[in-house]
């Protein structure tokens, strides 16, 4: 009924070995096949490839405007690191954002502001686009925009009541929702759910603030932030500054959301959404410009795919 420890011991050294083999093979195994170098050239000659035809464009862009944000914050970072940049620091300051705060505040100041996390957050945004790693780049970065949402601009010095905070977190919640519903465990809990779920998160941030608007809010957060008015499209952007667009974003959100008409919805907004993202965004500070149009130019390119031919740029409603 009993082993010797001399016995254990020789039966130890004979075991180990093996196990551990087998263990280091699982974890090199497990890593290779989320990505290998095989993965990443193979997905860098398919995009160029994807690039040469119209569909093939519009599928990379609207996956570029998808992990624009987590690019875009990593990559002026590590300019900021390395090359004398000037960082997040002044944008972070115009918009009123400090210290993380919340129950999530020490995840999120990990998962953010640690010392290798731009470097992490730009190679899962670059292998979001590039299709590579699975899951693990909608994961992460889904989280990423999570964590920010909730711990960063909630807590922002304008106040959450105030449009300039809600703008950003309702608009960083429908993307984290977008990406996290991609992943195939979210698709395998939620089942036929989740395609409701993915409507919401597209629209709902442009109904939200269709609804803040008909309280008249005040614009002095965007206005500090460089906002000025309809910007370079001039009158094409007065549009979607008129007190008329705010119904037309309700009404047309809800008829995309209950299926009631989604040829005409998904035009409107999404042209809406297009226009925000070349001649509104771009106004504020860099980084936050390019931010904002890239979340509005995902919503955009997405519902505008859906009454486009898919070889062409012209929709056909």
């Amino acid at each position: 009924m009993f082993t010797s420890a001399s016995a254990l011991n020789v039966t130890r050294a004979t075991l180990r070995p093996k196990f551990q083999k087998r263990n280091s093979t699982i974890r090199v195994n497990r890593v290779t096949r989320a990505i290998s170098v095989d993965d990443v050239t193979g997905a860098i000659t398919s995009t160029v490839k994807e690039v040469q035809s119209v569909r093939g464009a519009k599928d990379v862009l609207q996956r570029v405007a998808l992990y624009g944000v987590p690019l875009t914050t990593s990559v002026v970072t590590i300019q900021a690191l390395h090359f004398g940049g000037a960082g997040l620091g002044p944008a972070m300051k115009i918009a009123g954002l400090g210290a993380c705060a919340g129950p999530l505040a020490p995840l999120t100041a990990i998962w953010l502001f640690s010392v290798v996390s731009p470097y992490v957050q730009a190679i899962a945004g670059l292998a979001g686009v590039l299709q590579v790693g699975e899951d693990i780049p909608a994961w992460f970065c889904g989280i990423s925009f999570a964590l920010a949402a909730c711990s960063l601009w909630h807590y922002g010095s304008a106040g959450f009541t105030n449009i300039w905070t809600r703008h950003w977190v309702v608009w960083q919640l429908g993307m984290a929702t977008t990406l996290l519903t991609s992943t195939n465990k979210v698709k395998e809990v939620l089942g036929r759910k989740v395609d409701g779920i993915r409507k919401v998160a597209l629209v709902g941030p442009g109904m939200v603030m269709a609804a803040l608007f008909f309280q008249q809010p005040s614009m002095a957060a965007f206005e500090a932030a460089g906002f000025s008015g309809p910007g370079v499209l001039g009158p094409v952007a007065a549009a979607v500054l008129h007190p008329l667009w705010k119904w037309f974003m309700m009404f047309g959100g809800l008829a995309y959301l209950t299926d009631a008409e989604t040829k005409y919805s998904s035009l409107i907004i999404g042209l809406s959404m297009l226009i925000v993202s070349i001649s509104i965004m771009p106004q504020l500070v860099a980084p936050l410009g390019l931010m904002g149009s890239w979340m509005h130019l995902y919503a955009a390119i997405t519902l505008l795919k859906e009454v486009t031919p898919a070889d062409s740029l012209i929709p056909s409603v």
